[in-house]
């Protein structure tokens, strides 16, 4: 079988799997965005909650509310700016700015073939 071909049977069985885990998806992630994380830890919970949303896996609203309200709290650290980098160098800060912009561009056109 092509490489393709296990890729997506892997990818199938872990979204089958995390069905039955996605209210603790969203509560472990939910520290990962309070002001005093690392910028390290908000850049891959950003990735988390997008490739979450993306993926369909969520069947309840309310789940897909909780991950979508950790992506909008992301926000206020775009919005603080530096404040961050007082804490962590500048270059984490950066990557941490850049993946929340990412994780808003993949979900954002989500959102706009829901309205369609």
């Amino acid at each position: 079988m092509p490489i393709t071909v296990y890729w997506i049977q892997i990818r199938y069985v872990c979204v089958t799997h995390l069905v039955s885990f996605s209210e603790q998806v969203g509560a472990a992630l939910r520290p990962a965005f309070s002001p005093e994380t690392p910028s390290h830890v908000t850049a891959a919970a950003c990735q988390v909650c997008s490739a979450w949303i993306g993926s369909g896996v969520a069947r309840d609203l309310n789940d897909l509310r909780r991950v979508h309200q950790l992506l909008v709290s992301s926000l206020a650290k775009l919005r603080r700016g530096t404040a961050a980098t007082q804490l962590y160098n500048e270059s984490l800060a950066t990557l941490e700015r850049l993946a929340i912009l990412k994780a808003w561009a993949e979900v954002s056109p989500l959102t706009l073939l829901c309205e369609i």
